[in-house]
C-alpha cells in the first residue's frame, strides 16, 4: 500500500512539474517585444503583417514606406514577416483568426487595437485610414 502511494505521489509530482513548466512558458507572450516597441515610442502604431512572396504585399510595401517617411514622428510603423519564426509567434497572438496578407492593424499609443484592414490598399486609402484611426 505504501509503495503504491509513493508511485502515485511521484507520478503526480511529475505531472505537476510538467504542467507548471508549460504554464510558465505560455505566460511568456511572444508579442511582448512588439507591445514594448509600441509603448516605448508612445505613438500610434501601424502594424503590417506581410509575406515576402505575396504580390499584394510587394505592391503595398513602397506605399507604406512612403507614408512612414511622411508621418515620421507621428506614427510608428512595425512590420511583421509572417513567414519568420518571430513573425509567426506575433501573428498567432495578435493577428487572430483572420487569414491572409497583407493585414494591417492600427493601434493607439497605449497599444489598444483600433481598426484592421486585410488586403491591398492604395496610397490615398491608406493615408485616409491612418488619418482617421491614428492621427485624431
Amino acid at each position: 500500500m505504501l509503495k503504491r502511494f509513493c508511485v502515485v505521489l511521484i507520478v503526480l509530482v511529475g505531472i505537476f512539474s510538467l504542467y507548471s513548466c508549460s504554464s510558465k512558458t505560455s505566460q511568456s507572450k511572444p508579442h511582448d517585444d512588439a507591445k514594448r516597441v509600441m509603448n516605448k515610442k508612445n505613438l500610434p502604431t501601424y502594424f503590417l503583417y506581410y509575406a515576402p512572396w505575396c504580390p499584394h504585399c510587394k505592391r503595398l510595401g513602397p506605399i507604406v514606406k512612403q507614408l512612414e517617411s511622411e508621418l515620421d514622428g507621428k506614427v510608428y510603423f512595425y512590420y511583421v514577416d509572417v513567414d519568420s519564426e518571430e513573425g509567426k509567434k506575433i501573428a498567432t497572438v495578435y493577428k487572430g483568426p483572420v487569414d491572409g496578407v497583407p493585414h494591417a492593424q492600427f493601434y493607439d499609443a497605449k497599444g489598444n487595437l483600433i481598426a484592421e484592414k486585410v488586403g491591398f490598399t492604395d496610397y490615398d486609402q491608406l493615408k485616409d485610414l491612418i488619418s482617421r484611426n491614428l492621427l485624431k
